[in-house]
């Protein structure tokens, strides 16, 4: 391998995807970004997986949609996940706005937008059309699965759902339940979007007077993650970009997404990293997740990042955690 690898875009197609609630999707895209070189025996790939209000592109060094933070520098040539030795695939959520099949997305049968008739999908959904993409490149096992934030979630679930598939499961920034993650009520950020007079039940495509909402929203989610600085910027370029009923569908299927009933389908190592000042996965809540993954005989390896930097601490001080996560990846099996 050489140090002039680039990430390349590209899209898989499904004809139809099977969901959970017994519905079914059709024309489903994933979109998805790669890097590194995918060996012989298809046994060095890593999958990582975005946050709720962020793009698969956070590993390419645009952080302009990574509430989280960017993590471009932690994969890469030479980097923690070192593209000269593992083939990394970034993929878009279903259900989210940045090419992948979602509330955005024309729906087949009337060529518009899907809006508010866009299914309550599951993360078994998800994984599930992640899965069928890692077929059609025929990877049947990964060295490791790892998100951040929500796609701590998907982590989770791939680990259930397919516990073959992976030698290492990485959480950053994350929890093994969504319930308390998206607030609910009245005065909740969601419910002052639904209260606006411009939301017209989610038909929000032609009528742009919906920004203002957004770019509200966005301030206080930024604000929450500890956002230091360029917020008002920030959240007024993603209100552009991002389709607000992508946040009603993935609020949904976090809310609904446990994995704690089914840890003992879990074959995987665990990294699992939590930061001293986020306030959306608070590091009080490690004890609870590591005593659980004790119970169900987990192996897993635990840090504590101290930050001041709260949710998107991960991608801005990634050179604190960086060796841990590599040392954690060298220990893992890379055969199938």
């Amino acid at each position: 391998m050489t140090h002039q690898q680039e990430w390349q875009h590209n899209d898989f197609f499904l004809k139809t995807l099977q969901l959970e609630n017994g519905a079914t999707l059709q024309s489903v895209n994933t979109a998805y970004v790669t890097r590194g070189k995918l060996n012989a025996g298809k046994s060095n790939a890593i999958l990582v997986l975005h946050g709720y209000t962020s793009s698969h592109k956070f590993v390419c060094n645009d952080s302009k949609n990574a509430a989280e933070g960017s993590w471009a520098p932690l994969i890469g040539p030479g980097k923690a996940i070192d593209t000269d030795q593992y083939f990394v695939i970034a993929p878009n959520a279903l259900g989210s706005c940045f090419g992948s099949t979602g509330p955005k997305s024309a729906n087949p049968l009337t060529g518009r937008p899907y809006g508010p008739d866009f299914p309550r999908i599951t993360f078994g959904d998800i994984v599930s059309a992640q899965y069928q993409l890692a077929c059609s490149l025929g990877i049947r096992r990964f060295v490791a699965v790892i998100g951040v934030s929500m796609g701590g979630f998907a982590a989770w679930q791939w680990g259930i759902q397919y516990p073959g598939a992976m030698s290492g499961l990485g959480i950053a920034l994350s929890s093994l339940s969504g319930r308390h993650v998206v607030p609910q009520g009245p005065n909740s950020s969601l419910s002052k979007l639904l209260d606006d007079p411009h939301w017209n039940n989610g038909w929000v495509y032609d009528d742009d007077r919906i920004l203002p909402a957004l770019r509200q929203l966005r301030i206080e989610t930024l604000t929450a993650y500890n956002a230091t600085s360029g917020i008002q910027e920030s959240a007024a370029r993603w209100a552009t970009e991002f389709d607000p009923n992508t946040l009603i569908v993935l609020a949904h299927a976090m809310r609904n997404f446990d994995a704690t009933p089914q840890l003992g389908r879990l074959t995987a190592k665990v990294f699992f990293m939590l930061a001293s000042s986020d306030r959306i996965f608070p590091s009080k809540n490690a004890a609870e997740v590591l005593n659980k993954l004790t119970q169900h005989s987990v192996p897993y390896q635990y840090f504590e990042l101290e930050t001041e930097y709260g949710h998107q601490s991960s991608g801005k001080e990634w050179y604190k955690w960086e060796k841990a996560l590599a040392q954690f990846l060298a220990r893992l099996d890379q055969t199938i």
